[in-house]
């Protein structure tokens, strides 16, 4: 189970942070104080969750799509896109709020804070609780070692992907059919955004050219880092409505029974 660690004292800032939410606010109860619950609304409560996709269950029964099925078979991704599940958008949104991700040398610390606790997880229990498996190669801070990429380059996807190089903006429509799959399920599943779906870019060029290639890829650290990008950024979409769902499930957060302040 993850580990659950009670507030402190004191906020980042050093001050005071134990001002409750004000009690007479619908979704108070998630919320353990007010400054919490000021950024919430000051910066998350605005922003749609985005409506998530999953791969049907008979999909390549019915669709004879072999090297695809391939492809995310090596990555250890069937199970994940298989995922489906109810979602909730304000539950979401406030663990956005309060994400937090650490680097410790060859692993992290995956934490968010609902209600008075604050729930803190390896990336091992991630790997689990998403249906993922990673046996590649990162540095301690989780990215792909300089050997690992050396070996890419733009030319390198385009070629692969019969795309014209120097072409300014790249879309789906240059894919074969099986690759233009793997796009939507890298951009609708894997790495979600609110918009852009038909363009290819060099994110995704990179990511697919590893999936194609059969390098294995870490996935948690490639969603979490996702994650703790769309927080950061301008996005006005927050990703993995599902995989939220499955973390709440897991540290045992009842959606329908109200959180209790100490």
């Amino acid at each position: 189970m993850p580990r659950v660690k009670r507030p402190t004292k004191k906020s980042r800032g050093g001050s005071s942070s134990m001002e409750p939410p004000p009690q007479d606010h619908p979704l108070a109860q998630w919320f353990y104080n007010k400054e919490d619950f000021d950024l919430y609304h000051s910066d998350f409560a605005s922003r749609k969750v985005i409506p998530p996709r999953y791969l049907e269950a008979n999909f390549f029964n019915q669709h004879h799509y072999p090297n695809l099925l391939g492809i995310l078979v090596r990555q250890n991704l069937v199970n994940l896109l298989k995922i489906k599940d109810s979602y909730y958008p304000d539950l979401i949104a406030i663990a956005y709020t309060t994400l937090d991700v650490e680097f410790e040398e060859d692993d992290l610390v995956f934490s968010f804070k609902i209600g008075k606790n604050t729930y803190a997880l390896e990336s091992s229990e991630l790997s689990a609780i998403w249906s993922l498996n990673y046996n590649g190669e990162n540095d301690e801070s989780g990215h792909a070692s300089e050997e690992f990429r050396r070996n890419y380059s733009k030319e390198n996807a385009c070629t692969m992907f019969n795309i014209p190089i120097g072409i300014p903006k790249p879309t789906v429509g240059l894919l074969n059919v099986e690759h233009r799959l793997l796009h939507y399920f890298l951009t609708y599943v894997l790495i979600p955004r609110s918009g852009n779906h038909g363009l290819l870019l060099d994110e995704d060029l990179e990511i697919m050219w590893r999936m194609v290639n059969g390098q294995q890829i870490n996935w948690v650290y490639l969603i979490v880092t996702h994650m703790r990008r769309t927080k950061s950024g301008n996005s006005k979409g927050l990703p993995y409505a599902i995989l939220w769902t499955a973390l709440f499930k897991y540290v045992g957060i009842d959606f329908l029974k109200p959180i209790r302040r100490s």
